[in-house]
């Protein structure tokens, strides 16, 4: 017999006892191990070939003890089958083949990095913010999200998830008929003016009269209809000459009365 130094106390911590024939009794096929953490002799048998091909454990489990797997640092499972992700990710990412894939926000072999967005290498939010951890509401619960996500909250005169695009004054940003995108606030059809405040007229009145207040148009003498694209008689055409009305507007052509002519 051997006395092998070995600590199972503590999961996932085991030395190699197979593939070391000469620390074995040949007859008994045994070896004894020191249990570091309480301080006693344990007699375990050594991994056979048929526990080191998988069917019992895996050859990540360094030996067995009345049918279970000690298993090396880095790796866990009955059968010591899957691998560990460093710090189980911070709680900030999936374990994926001990391999962390990190939630949005966080970067590191463990995830522990919190990142916000930025277009400098050197400053976080691009430099014209401050990188806060925040719970944002998931948009198809309506509820908090578990973990915190860092977010970038921009100064004043700057906007965008980065916070390096240019902002626009209160009036644009909170009216609903305007866009801001980088610094330029942009109307939606119909709309007009330097906060898109201002209702629009169509096609500014076909260019024969002027957009009032709500859109309406005012036409100019000779044009009609509500945008001001329909051709009619001009005020001369039912102008007075000596008191008598010199002619009539008819489907929108002027008829003069006997004796008048339009000039």
């Amino acid at each position: 017999m051997h006395i092998v130094s070995i600590d199972v106390g503590i999961k996932n911590l085991a030395v190699c006892v197979f593939d070391v024939p000469d620390m074995t009794d040949s007859t008994t096929n045994r070896v004894i191990v020191w249990d570091v953490i309480n301080l006693a002799q344990k007699e375990t048998s050594v991994c056979s070939g048929r526990e080191k091909n998988g069917e019992n454990c895996l050859r990540e489990a360094r030996f067995t003890k009345n049918g279970t797997c000690y298993c090396l640092g880095g790796f866990t499972g009955q059968a010591c089958q899957t691998k560990v992700c460093p710090n189980s990710c911070s709680g900030h990412g999936m374990c994926v083949e001990g391999i962390c894939s990190c939630h949005e926000g966080y970067q590191g072999t463990s995830c522990d990095i919190a990142v916000c967005p930025s277009k400098s290498m050197f400053d976080e939010c691009s430099g014209h913010g401050a990188c806060v951890l925040s719970h944002p509401t998931n948009a198809t619960t309506n509820t908090k999200i578990d973990h915190a996500i860092p977010k970038c909250f921009c100064e004043e005169g700057y906007t965008g998830s980065d916070c390096s695009l240019l902002g626009c004054d209160d009036e644009c940003e909170s009216n609903g008929d305007a866009v801001c995108k980088n610094g330029i606030c942009y109307c939606k059809p119909g709309m007009g003016g330097d906060h898109c405040t201002r209702t629009l007229c169509e096609r500014d009145c076909h260019g024969h009269g002027e957009c009032k207040h709500e859109g309406l148009c005012e036409c100019e003498d000779g044009w009609r209809g509500k945008h001001c694209d329909k051709k009619t008689c001009t005020k001369e055409c039912n102008a007075l000459d000596g008191g008598v009305v010199t002619g009539v507007c008819e489907s929108d052509r002027c008829k003069c009365l006997p004796g008048k002519h339009f000039s």
